[in-house]
């Protein structure tokens, strides 16, 4: 954390250490409200309701689906202009806008009477109301708090707690209550954050602590046009962008494809649920093995290991074993953003972290946003999810093969 350096701390500056130490743990621990709040709650939602959308606006599951490609465009979209302006205005009123224009965009799903208008709802409301609440504001608070301890305490804010919680208890609402008694609970969630947001403090110096930054920000080296013509990037974005993408895949369609089998929807959101649960574990091993044997042989194995997962995918198994390959999945496809961040520090070094993430969003927005609407599409087309899953494990070869031709450094002019 910000301090000032000296030799023998009297007791006053202990103290403050202290006292800025403190706060910057509650104001990690509301960024991981809002990063889980952001994204649990939205994504977390649409499987346990995708039945319910079909039956109450008469339409199928590839425009269903559609609504979470909706979240990944405006999320890709306004990223990297909300980047760009975020220490120029106050985070607190950022993320607080972010939880209302999401608890608008619920409470305007309890009236709606088509399908089209639902979708408009996502991308205007809910879409836009993610982005303000959740992972470049929730990020950027930890970063101003933290220097040392930052990875740690992103570790935190990065944990799918709500997602792991959220869709089994939602599914009990839908079946208790109703498709809209479930968006007024979600609303009511989205408004309870946005007044939590205003405990915000957006630095040390906002509270009264030591002042100063958490760390020295040094400009990226590579130029725009120079990350966009090396080969690393397309092949490090493009892998990444399908891995990712089928993650949203699993997030939107699992529980369909469970309730599809034969199994409750409650039992299928647990499904959702051990996805998520997995998940954590699976940002601490894969993590771990990033940093022994490098984050290019990690990815490669994760790629390999989600092929063969997904094609046990392909035979009706029983609950226990769906239950177990969802998990393992999930230990996968959840640890991708941590590999990808330690992929780009280890091939364009630390300085050119930011500016390669920020630009990764092109190529990869066609399967964040595609990847879900697709398997719905295919789903409606075929009457099942095998020709989604083959399509995806055909991606993921691709995406495997990507990984294992990335240079170990970008060279030459690039990196002029």
């Amino acid at each position: 954390m910000a301090a000032s350096r000296i030799d023998r701390p009297n007791g006053s500056d202990v103290a403050t250490a202290r006292a800025t130490a403190r706060t910057g743990w509650r104001m990690v621990a509301l960024a991981t409200l809002a990063q889980n709040f952001a994204l649990g709650l939205s994504f977390g939602s649409l499987g346990p309701l995708m039945k319910s959308f079909e039956t109450e606006f008469h339409t199928g599951r590839g425009l269903v689906s559609t609504a979470a490609g909706l979240l990944f465009l405006a999320l890709s979209i306004l990223s990297p202009l909300l980047g760009a302006r975020l220490n120029r205005v106050r985070l607190r009123y950022v993320m607080c806008l972010g939880g209302l224009l999401s608890a608008l965009g619920y409470f305007g799903l309890t009236v709606v009477t088509g399908i089209y208008e639902v979708l408009a709802i996502y991308a205007f409301l809910i879409g836009p109301g993610i982005c303000l609440l959740g992972y470049l504001p929730a990020s950027t608070l930890v970063s101003n708090w933290f220097a040392g301890n930052r990875g740690k305490a992103l570790g935190i804010v990065n944990m799918t707690i709500v997602l792991f919680f959220f869709p089994p208890i939602l599914a009990r609402v839908v079946d208790a209550e109703g498709m809209r008694a479930a968006f007024l609970v979600i609303a009511g969630l989205y408004l309870a954050a946005s007044v939590l947001m205003l405990l915000v403090i957006d630095r040390p110096a906002g509270s009264g602590c030591a002042a100063g930054p958490a760390v020295a920000v040094r400009p990226a080296q590579l130029t725009t046009g120079a990350i966009l013509h090396t080969r690393a990037f397309w092949a490090l974005s493009l892998g990444v962008g399908i891995l990712t993408g089928a993650g949203s895949t699993i997030t939107v369609h699992i529980i369909p494809l469970a309730t599809g089998r034969g199994f409750s929807l409650e039992a299928s959101s647990l499904l959702l649920s051990a996805y998520a649960g997995a998940g954590l574990l699976g940002t601490v091993i894969f993590g771990a093995l990033s940093d022994r044997i490098g984050s290019r042989t990690t990815l490669v194995i994760n790629g390999v290991a989600q092929i063969a997962l997904w094609l046990l995918l392909l035979p009706a198994l029983g609950y226990v074993p769906l239950i177990v390959i969802v998990a393992l999945i999930g230990i996968c496809s959840v640890a991708i953003l941590t590999l990808h961040s330690a992929a780009i520090s280890e091939i364009f070094g630390q300085d050119n972290v930011a500016a390669v993430l920020g630009l990764s969003y092109v190529p990869k927005v066609v399967f964040i946003f595609g990847s879900a609407p697709l398997a719905g599409f295919l789903y409606d087309f075929t009457g099942g999810y095998d020709v989604a899953i083959l399509v995806h494990i055909a991606c993921f070869v691709f995406a495997t093969l990507g990984f294992v031709l990335l240079p170990g450094r970008v060279t030459g002019s690039a990196r002029r």
